[in-house]
């Protein structure tokens, strides 16, 4: 079993099958950093099973971000990556019960005017607004070694 110090999460709009290729910069961007990364995709797929399964095989105390994606979120209100806000939230409480991991809510549709929704998303400890190579590798810096956050990119 191997696990890694960054896990990111992402969906894939129901319509298209393509890998969204933003989760793979950024995994690139931590990797070249020193960082151990995992990229997961079709988040909306796994059932509540398999997706314990993934982080019993990926997630362990090593781990210290969990990121998310939202680069492809329908909508701040009711569906993300085809699972409900509830899923999401119980899925992100387990592992916070189970670890002490923190998470960042990413991508392009995380904007300053969408951010008054995030409220809802208090169990996110981060987010992170547009092109997030730099803000996220400042992220698990502070995560892993306590320097400060950038705020831009």
């Amino acid at each position: 079993m191997k696990t890694y110090d960054v896990v990111l999460f992402s969906g894939v709009y129901r319509e298209f099958s393509v890998k969204p290729l933003a989760i793979y910069r950024l995994a690139s961007h931590l990797r070249k950093n020193g960082y151990t990364v995992k990229t997961v995709n079709h988040l909306h797929k796994f059932s509540e099973r398999e997706f314990d399964n993934l982080i019993d095989k990926f997630v362990s105390d090593k781990t210290k971000l969990i990121g998310v994606s939202c680069t492809v979120l329908k909508s701040f209100n009711n569906d993300f990556f085809g699972v409900t806000d509830e899923v999401l939230k119980s899925r992100i409480e387990r592992i916070k019960n189970k670890f002490d991991i923190k998470f960042v809510l990413g991508g392009g549709q995380v904007n300053n005017t969408s951010q008054r929704y995030l409220k809802n998303y208090n169990f996110f400890d981060y987010v992170s607004v547009g092109q997030g190579e730099n803000v996220l590798l400042s992220i698990c810096n502070h995560v892993f070694y306590g320097t400060g956050i950038i705020t831009t990119t």
